[in-house]
């Protein structure tokens, strides 16, 4: 099951996405894509359905900087020009955090954030700027608000080409570490 979205950021920009999988009962994982590209292109979405079809939600947001230059349409009918040469990585927080809103409003309880290449990047920055905010006091802190089994970053190449059956396997395990996912 695929449903279009569309929301608007804080600043009134709109922004379109697509839910794969059923509406949420307790966890959606937010997704965003990389620089110049855009949550309807073929790896994006083969990602988007295979965490469905393990029984995920998956709201998968673009944010201003998908494409390259491309007109974004503010909530007060103007045109604003958007894309990657354009995008600053403050304002992809705050279309995450649109994403985040759009996924709550839809009946999630819980949030992964998940993002490729850039949007990993920016899924770390919502994180800190949140865990700033909810936590102004670093003694107050959860000792363990991110966590990652692996401490290293791997750069790699995307694929060209469909992701493998065992790729896409190994993504939907880590999901599963998280539990089991509830849906509608």
């Amino acid at each position: 099951m695929e449903e279009l979205l569309h929301t608007y950021t804080a600043d009134g920009l709109l922004l379109e996405g697509v839910r794969h999988g059923p509406r949420p009962i307790d966890i959606a994982i937010v997704y965003t894509h990389g620089v110049t590209s855009s949550v309807f292109r073929k790896t994006h979405v083969l990602i988007g359905r295979s965490l469905s079809d393990a029984g995920w939600t998956v709201i998968a947001g673009n944010n201003r900087g998908a494409a390259l230059a491309y007109p974004l349409l503010h909530r007060s009918g103007t045109r604003v020009l958007g894309g990657a040469w354009f995008e600053r990585l403050e304002d992809a927080a705050i279309d995450i955090d649109a994403w985040i809103d759009a996924a709550l409003a839809a009946g999630a309880k819980r949030i992964v954030l998940f993002g490729h290449s850039l949007g990993a990047l920016t899924c770390f920055e919502v994180t800190r700027q949140l865990r700033s905010s909810l936590w102004p006091d670093s003694s107050s802190r959860p000792r363990r608000f991110v966590r990652s089994r692996r401490h290293r970053v791997r750069i790699c190449s995307p694929p060209r080409q469909r992701p493998s059956r065992k790729a896409r396997r190994r993504i939907c395990s880590s999901f599963r570490r998280l539990g089991s996912p509830s849906v509608a």
